[in-house]
């Protein structure tokens, strides 16, 4: 792949991201359902580093995960960036070795991906003594069953561009 096509292969991931991003600042985070608010930005990362591999996802969850620490408030420091690697990590191995890129790959690894971060959230939270872990598991629940439901629209607009900006 030459350099200007893997140039506007992340400028077009970029976009899209961007795009993700606004929904969720702008309109998902003041829609509550079961008293949570969908959160796609775990989502984002599994699905692409599902379609681009350990590399490319795991580069990008380090950028996308930085990106948030510095713009948003995190349980500790570098709290996306750690999470966010670590979910293009174990996507990237799911889509290579388990099951192909595709839909129902996206719909498992946006699973994992939420589950990852919760996960991360309850560990942090029980050694700070803030909330029952039975709590913050039951949080869990319901946002993945909130986030779920739009993990389609994940895939489809990261597919689109996955398939636009592929080279064989």
């Amino acid at each position: 792949m030459s350099r200007r096509d893997l140039t506007v292969k992340w400028a077009l991931y970029g976009a899209a991201v961007l795009a993700v991003v606004l929904v969720q600042s702008l309109v998902l985070n003041y829609i509550r359902v079961l008293s949570v608010h969908p959160f796609l930005l775990p989502m984002l990362v599994g699905v692409i580093a599902a379609f681009e591999g350990p590399q490319g996802g795991c580069i990008f969850g380090l950028v996308f995960g930085a990106l948030c620490d510095m713009t948003m408030q995190a349980a500790i420091p570098c709290f996306y960036t750690l999470d966010f690697v670590l979910i293009a990590f174990l996507s990237a191995l799911i889509a290579k070795n388990l099951i192909a890129p595709g839909f129902f790959c996206s719909l498992l690894v946006s699973a994992i991906s939420l589950v990852v971060t919760q996960l991360f959230y309850t560990l942090i939270f029980t050694y700070h003594n803030i909330g029952s872990p039975l709590g913050i598991l039951s949080l869990m629940g319901r946002e993945l069953l909130v986030s779920m439901v739009l993990s389609p629209l994940l895939y489809l607009l990261f597919h689109h561009v996955y398939r636009k900006t592929k080279t064989d």
